[in-house]
């Protein structure tokens, strides 16, 4: 099914190892960019929850969130060098002013600097906390697909629309396509006529069709129509519910496309009817392309 890259999703999840929440909220974009927040005791995850990720995120920009409640009794991740903290600390008052001499240094700073925080080494103990974590990963992926695969049912059904009314404006131009070459069989014959007239001489018969043969070959849409009917078959297949691979660029490459033969279209034929129907086509390919550079 076809995804939208605009989407959210959350999960919770308490047991043993805490309290987790996990949340991820992703807009358009051209590439997949991840940008991963959680706890810095839990870092060792980062990896494998970027793999969760990318292995149901193709495309779009996603900021995900993992917050975690450790539960009551639980050992600590992380230990303080007690020490090498008071001897920052006092470094840290030698060098405050006089009168200031007695101000407590900032605690969290100094939790910052280095060695201070270190790893309990507990590796053992991982384990549950690590599944815990990616199943609330799992849990928010699968509530953010839902949402993603929402939106892109809407998205679908709205381009398949705006294609039904674009290959209806492409049948009318097929019917028009005619007119185009015997509107200006008329406009030349009666050019020619009244600057026969004017210079008191006759018209060419040979050399007015020959005229009219080469004009018909530079205005000719055909192929132009041809093509455009191509892609939106095209357009239509990749619109198919089945389809799970990530489309949205095969999309933006047939918009382009489709833009290109309506524009070839404009500068062919002339008339008011071309150019009516070239505007309107136009418009339908603009809406498609509004709607594409939401898909996955």
């Amino acid at each position: 099914m076809i995804r939208s890259m605009t989407g959210y999703g959350s999960a919770t999840n308490s047991g043993d190892a805490g309290e987790f929440f996990f949340e991820l909220k992703s807009v358009n974009n051209r590439f997949l960019d991840l940008n991963v927040r959680m706890p810095r005791e839990l870092s060792a995850l980062e990896i494998p929850v970027r793999e969760e990720i990318r292995r149901l995120i193709f495309r779009g920009k996603v900021d995900a969130f993992l917050r975690w409640k450790p539960a009551a009794g639980a050992k600590p991740l992380c230990e303080i060098n007690v020490e090498l903290l008071r001897g920052y600390a006092a470094q840290v008052r030698s060098a405050l002013c006089d009168e200031a001499a007695g101000a407590p240094a900032d605690l969290a700073s100094l939790l910052d600097l280095p060695g201070v925080v270190t790893p309990a080494g507990m590796e053992g103990d991982m384990a549950p906390i690590e599944q815990a974590a990616l199943t609330v990963v799992r849990e928010a992926l699968a509530a953010l697909d839902s949402s993603r695969a929402s939106e892109g049912r809407v998205l679908v059904a709205s381009i398949k629309e705006r294609l039904g009314a674009l290959e209806q404006f492409r049948l009318g131009a097929e019917a028009f396509k005619d007119e185009v070459v015997s509107e200006y069989r008329s406009r030349l014959s009666e050019r020619t006529r009244e600057l026969a007239a004017a210079l008191d001489t006759s018209a060419d018969p040979a050399r007015i069709e020959l005229e009219v043969a080469l004009m018909a070959d530079k205005c000719d849409i055909t192929e132009e129509l041809v093509r455009i009917g191509a892609h939106i078959k095209a357009f239509e297949k990749l619109c198919n519910p089945a389809q799970r691979n990530p489309v949205g660029k095969s999309m933006e490459f047939l918009v382009q496309e489709l833009l290109r033969e309506t524009n070839t279209i404009g500068n062919k034929a002339r008339g008011l009817k071309a150019a009516a129907s070239v505007v309107e086509m136009k418009a339908e390919i603009e809406k498609i392309r509004e709607q594409v550079q939401n898909i996955e």
